[in-house]
């Protein structure tokens, strides 16, 4: 049987992109900017993880799945507050360097306390992480991504929960790249950037998961033939974004 148009434009589309990795390439907090590292070539006064390559992590038990492929601390650690707004901006290196390159799959973005440590001494394999923010699909039904406006140079953008309580954090943006994933290729772009929140807030999340440890490969989203099954509303791995509330002990955390 011949191969549907579809599966064919599927199939081009993952060989033109199969070498199209990327890193984060600006933060700005509050309108404040701060420039990523590229692999390698760590810098001071960055908050961003330096990454050993922009390759994605490709596997869900994969440790590096946290922070990046062979991610080390960053130099600095940046003000922020309950509600500050955040945007990220990422790159890609193919041809190095442009805007990003994949246009299909999920930006989520995942914070974690680091404890009372300092997060470039935090153990990022304890980290307990809550989902704030999360982008599909433009509509249930859309076959537009709003990862595709990253292609443009558009950063994403979202806040930081207004009552989030303070101390030092781990902020994770994290986007999954399915031009693969009906062959089981799905990639993870992620790094970790240092946070140190101040303010009045005493907010802390109702629910958590471990990364690795909340997505499996035969999920809805990391499995999924999204050429082929656009029509359909897309469930994102990683549970539902996480509610801050008052840290008063009147409640059981739920950890994934």
């Amino acid at each position: 049987m011949l191969p549907s148009l579809r599966s064919i434009c599927a199939l081009l589309a993952l060989v033109a992109l199969a070498d199209a990795h990327g890193y984060v390439r600006t933060l700005a907090i509050d309108g404040k900017s701060y420039k990523g590292n590229l692999p390698r070539e760590q810098q001071p006064g960055i908050p961003i993880w330096q990454i050993a390559t922009t390759s994605p992590v490709t596997s869900t038990t994969d440790p590096d799945l946290a922070c990046g492929l062979g991610a080390q601390p960053a130099a600095l650690t940046v003000p922020a507050g309950p509600g500050s707004n955040i945007s990220i901006n990422w790159a890609s290196t193919e041809p190095p360097p442009s805007y990003w390159f994949h246009n299909v799959g999920p930006i989520m973005i995942y914070i974690a306390s680091c404890e009372g440590t300092p997060c470039a001494q935090f153990d990022r394999s304890a980290a307990k992480w809550a989902k704030i923010a999360q982008a599909g699909q433009k509509a249930q039904f859309s076959k537009d991504w709003v990862q595709g406006d990253l292609t443009t140079g558009q950063p994403y953008s979202f806040s930081l929960p207004d009552n989030i309580k303070s101390g030092e954090y781990l902020l994770r943006p994290e986007i999954i790249a399915l031009q693969g994933a009906m062959s089981g290729n799905a990639e993870f772009y992620v790094t970790c950037i240092q946070l140190n929140i101040t303010g009045n807030g005493n907010g802390v999340p109702n629910a958590t998961v471990s990364l690795p440890g909340a997505y499996n490969p035969d999920d809805a989203g990391i499995n999924v033939d999204v050429y082929s099954t656009s029509d359909l509303g897309y469930v994102f791995p990683g549970g539902p974004i996480a509610a801050f509330v008052s840290d008063d002990g009147a409640f059981t955390f739920v950890s994934i």
